[in-house]
This record gives C-alpha cells, sequence and structure tokens, in this order.
C-alpha cells in the first residue's frame, strides 16, 4: 500500500513537471521571438526619460536632442485630447432590438459609474504611454476585490455573543467588489503569434514577481502546499534557482499560463489557468475563473517579424541620433575654432600656454622665425542647416509636427502648403485615434459588461449625476445580460457635428420668422435630430408618453 501511494506521488510529481517545462519552454520561445521589440523599446524610452544632464562646457560634447520627447508629449496629448476626458463620454450603448434598446441607457449609466468607481483615468494614462512608447496595448479585465481594517463599536448583544468586554472590533469592510480593467507591462506579457486568430484559446503568459508572503496568503494558491512552500524559500535564496535582476528584491518570478493546455498524450484541456511559481512548482490550477478571456491585446502599429506594437516614434530615433551627432560635432568645432590649437616648432614654447581674449604669447624668435599658426575649423561649421533638414524629416516621418503643440514653424510655407500639412497630419493621426478606439476602447467596454454579467446577480441601484444632482437607476440581470452593440465615442466627430447643427438651427430661426413656413416646420423632428448629432440615441426618453405616442410614434 504505501508503495502505491509513493508511486501515485511520483506519478503527479511527472505529470506537474511536463506541465512545468511545457510553459516554460513556451514563455521562452515567445520571449526570444521578440527580442528585438524589447531592444527597441528600450532605445525608445529612453530616448524619452534620458535623465542624464551632459556637460556642455567642455571638450567633446554629448547632447542628445529632446526631439524624441517632444514628440513623445506632442503625441500623448494629442490622443488625451481626443480620446478620453470622461467614461461617459467614452462610448456608446444601443440595443439590438426594440426591447434592449430600452435598456441600452442603463446599462452605459451602470457601465459609466462602474468605470469612474475603478479609476480608469489612471489606466487610460498608462494606455496612452504604451501606444506611443511601445506602439501596442494589453489589458486584464477582471475582478477586484478589496476590503480595508475599520473599527466599529459593539452593541451589548455582540459582546454577549463572542464572550468579549471589549467596547469596539476590528473587521475587514468590503469598500469596492466589481470589474476591475488592470494595464499590462509589455515586457510581461508573451503569447503565441501564430494563434492571434483564435485569441480566446491562444497560448498567453503572464509574468509577474511576488513575495513569499503575498503566494502564502494568496487563497487561490490551490495548489499550494508545505512542501511547494520549501522549495519556494530555496528559490528566494538562490540555492536552486535565480531569475534576472529582480531576485535581488526577494521576489519570485510567478508565471500565469492562460488558454488551452496540450498534454502529452493529444489531449486538450480547455481554457485553463495554470500558475508557476519561481520555474519550479505549480501553485494553482483550475478552469478559467472568469469563464471568458480577460486579456486584451492590440497592435496599434505592428511589427510583422514579432507580431508585436512598434512605436510611432521608431523612425524617429536614428534621425534624432544623426541631428544629435551633428550638433555635437558642431559644437566642438565651434570649441576648436574659439580656443585653436597651434602649429609651432617643439620647444617654442615652455609648459602649458592657457588661451584668453588679448592675451600676449611671448616666443623665442631663434626657435621660431615665424609667428605660431592656428589651426582653421572655419568649414567645419557649415551643417547647421542639416539639423533644419532632419527636424522636418523628423516631423514628415512621424506624422507628428511641432505645430500640434501651439509651436509655429520657422521656415515659411504658404497658406496651401500648411492646409494640406494639416490635414495629412490629422489624417495619420486619426488612424491611430481610431486604432485605439476600435481595437482597445471598445473591447474593454465589452469586456467589462461581459465580466459583470457573469458575476453579479440580483437587482442594484446605479447612481447618476445629471446637473449637480444625483438621482437612482435600478439595473438588473435582465439589462446586464442583454446584447447590446458598443460604439466609441468620437469627440472629433461630435464636435464637427454640433458645430453643423448649430450653423443649421441659426438658417432654421431665420426662416421660423417667416409665418408660412414656420407653421410648416416639424420641430418635433428638429428635436430628435439634435439629439442623434450630440450622440443620443434613445431620444424617446425625453418626451412625455402621449407626445411619443400621439405627434411622432418610436423613434
Amino acid at each position: 500500500m504505501k508503495n502505491e501511494n509513493k508511486n501515485l506521488k511520483n506519478q503527479n510529481f511527472l505529470d506537474e513537471q511536463i506541465l512545468i517545462n511545457n510553459v516554460i519552454e513556451k514563455y521562452d520561445y515567445y520571449e526570444q521571438n521578440r527580442t528585438s521589440q524589447l531592444s527597441d523599446n528600450r532605445l525608445i524610452r529612453y530616448a524619452i526619460y534620458n535623465s542624464d544632464i551632459p556637460k556642455v562646457n567642455g571638450w567633446d560634447a554629448k547632447i542628445q536632442l529632446p526631439e524624441i520627447y517632444e514628440l513623445a508629449q506632442t503625441l500623448k496629448s494629442h490622443i488625451v485630447q481626443n480620446l478620453y476626458s470622461h467614461p461617459d463620454g467614452m462610448f456608446d450603448v444601443a440595443g439590438v432590438d426594440a426591447k434592449t434598446q430600452t435598456f441600452a441607457n442603463r446599462q452605459k449609466a451602470m457601465l459609466v459609474n462602474t468605470f469612474e468607481s475603478m479609476k480608469i483615468e489612471d489606466e487610460m494614462e498608462k494606455i496612452v504611454d504604451s501606444v506611443v512608447e511601445t506602439g501596442e496595448v494589453t489589458l486584464f479585465v477582471g475582478w477586484e476585490t478589496k476590503t480595508r481594517k475599520v473599527r466599529r463599536p459593539l452593541s451589548v448583544e455582540e459582546q454577549i455573543s463572542l464572550g468579549t468586554q471589549d467596547a469596539f472590533m476590528v473587521e475587514d469592510k468590503v469598500i469596492y467588489d466589481n470589474a476591475k480593467v488592470k494595464f499590462i507591462n509589455y515586457e510581461d506579457f508573451v503569447f503565441d503569434k501564430n494563434g492571434v486568430d483564435n485569441w480566446d484559446s491562444c497560448s498567453k503568459i503572464y509574468r509577474t514577481y511576488q513575495t513569499m508572503d503575498e503566494i502564502k496568503t494568496n487563497k487561490s494558491n490551490n495548489m499550494l502546499n508545505s512542501e511547494k512552500l520549501e522549495i519556494l524559500k530555496g528559490v528566494v535564496a538562490g540555492k536552486t534557482y535565480k531569475n534576472d535582476s529582480k531576485n535581488t528584491d526577494r521576489k519570485i518570478e510567478v508565471l500565469e499560463f492562460w488558454g488551452d493546455v496540450n498534454l502529452p498524450n493529444g489531449e486538450v484541456l480547455k481554457n485553463k489557468l495554470l500558475v508557476i511559481a519561481g520555474r519550479h512548482v505549480i501553485i494553482r490550477y483550475e478552469d478559467n475563473p472568469f469563464v471568458v478571456n480577460p486579456f486584451i491585446h492590440a497592435n496599434i502599429l505592428e511589427c510583422p517579424d514579432t507580431g508585436r506594437g512598434i512605436s510611432p516614434l521608431r523612425v524617429a530615433l536614428i534621425l534624432n541620433n544623426i541631428s544629435s551627432t551633428i550638433l555635437n560635432n558642431q559644437l566642438d568645432a565651434l570649441s576648436l575654432m574659439m580656443n585653436p590649437p597651434y602649429l609651432a616648432p617643439k620647444g617654442c614654447f615652455k609648459g602649458q600656454q592657457d588661451v584668453s581674449p588679448g592675451k600676449i604669447i611671448e616666443y623665442d624668435s631663434a626657435l621660431m622665425t615665424t609667428t605660431p599658426t592656428p589651426l582653421s575649423f572655419d568649414k567645419a561649421m557649415t551643417g547647421w542647416d542639416f539639423l533644419n533638414y532632419f527636424k522636418s524629416t523628423i516631423e514628415s516621418a512621424t506624422g507628428i509636427f511641432k505645430n500640434m503643440s501651439g509651436n509655429v514653424q520657422a521656415y515659411d510655407r504658404t497658406a496651401t502648403e500648411i492646409n494640406y500639412s494639416v490635414n495629412g497630419q490629422e489624417a495619420r493621426l486619426n488612424m491611430i485615434l481610431e486604432a485605439i478606439n476600435r481595437k482597445v476602447i471598445v473591447p474593454m467596454v465589452e469586456k467589462t459588461a461581459e465580466i459583470i454579467s457573469n458575476f453579479k446577480l440580483g437587482k442594484e441601484r446605479i447612481p447618476v449625476f445629471d446637473n449637480g444632482a444625483t438621482n437612482f437607476i435600478d439595473v438588473d440581470d435582465e439589462v446586464r445580460g442583454a446584447n447590446y452593440i458598443y460604439r466609441y465615442g468620437d469627440r472629433k466627430a461630435i464636435f464637427e457635428r454640433k458645430s453643423k447643427l448649430k450653423e443649421l438651427f441659426e438658417v432654421v430661426q431665420s426662416f421660423a420668422k417667416v409665418e408660412d413656413v414656420a407653421s410648416k416646420i416639424n420641430w418635433l423632428e428638429c428635436f430628435k435630430f439634435a439629439l442623434e448629432q450630440y450622440g443620443i440615441e434613445n431620444a424617446n426618453n425625453f418626451l412625455l408618453q402621449d407626445v411619443k405616442d400621439k405627434s411622432i410614434g418610436e423613434f
């Protein structure tokens, strides 16, 4: 009997080891295939956030022009200005039929309230940064329960039931229990680029670093036992395994595998979560707890070789390096011109000669019949024009122009040239905005709604803020579980529609002053049209029931 148990234990160990090796091999393979992405992004981040302050008062200047930083900040501000201000304007909800259309306003109010509660603006800032720096975005949409310690008084009944004379007790209070959108750093997420067409079953591995205490106290780690804890203690001590530099802070590498698990015998385990700690032990294994795939990954600009994103600033790196090299050469040449070296016979000057304006340098005429000759570097100062050329090329290559941030370009351009330039840059940047909305914002809203529908049950009251007043609406399972069409809120398009609407109604008002024309204007239809231009699809809700029934019917 003892031998049978031992054999069973060994078999389980072997099965676990096969799964561990499989995940590690996948992770290392995916990581190796995107080496160029990691290298490029580190160069871009260095160019943007380089904190080194070079010395410019000496020989051999090493200045890095701030073009990449300026481009990054300009592009970020442009994206933020046209993409996000408040969750209410970030997306719209429409029903797929007449019944679900009546739910659409409540569904949107519920989602807006959820995004506000989770402070989505913090993640939006990270999303914008990632688009600019890496050309890709990865999000995790799951469920989060947050608690905090609170101190509250005990009733007499509670004191008796607990057998205590304490007047107060400390307990955990739930302060948030809802869907959560979390930004994932590109360095910590890999996937099978050949399986993205079937994203839900595609192999995805999310890397984190956790302390022993975090691993030990996490109740979700259903495969963790005392034997595995001892192994992980060895990992922390560096006796059996060393991860990268992050090992110095005494944390353990944790790999979360999401997707279908392929067993050696050909069997496929669908939609699983497999968590490996320290590359040694499985600490969690179960069906996907969220049911749906919780990851969203979008390449705004994609590299065909790696299947990962490319920063829109990447093309500017080499041009900025060339410009910086020219500038440094010019500064070196200027230093030589201002304090040139001299040609003179050996021994003409004794010791080091300090040069300053107007200083008289004496020399021995017996040793040298002519005056010392300074070396000329005038021809080296002909490269300044190249700086403007490369700046212009960087703008053309990236589509990010200085005038976007309010700066006026120095060189002369006609009004027609400027108009073409503005239209061209807007078209290119709008492509980025459209990609973010289509690939990130809409999927994020859809997946958040799906997670909420799977986890929440029953009726809840949602606060709705309107003109300084707070109203409440009821949302139940029928509302949450209905089918909807989610659209992103195009702020630029809405602004243009509002401008045209204003012009249109100025025309209508002028004709309304004519009695014969005024009597023929359908003001209810005008009202309906105005709401549509503002992106409001449920105009019916703004009208009294008798007006809806008798005058214009259902929209």
